[in-house]
């Protein structure tokens, strides 16, 4: 489990979560 959620610039499969903010950015949250 993750505590904080990662940020990227990329669409990446991480198994995680992916999330669309107003920065153009894709956060996930690791579930493992």
């Amino acid at each position: 489990k993750c505590n904080n959620p990662k940020c990227i610039s990329q669409i990446e499969d991480l198994g995680g979560k992916y999330i669309n903010y107003k920065d153009k950015k894709i956060c996930f949250y690791c579930e493992k």
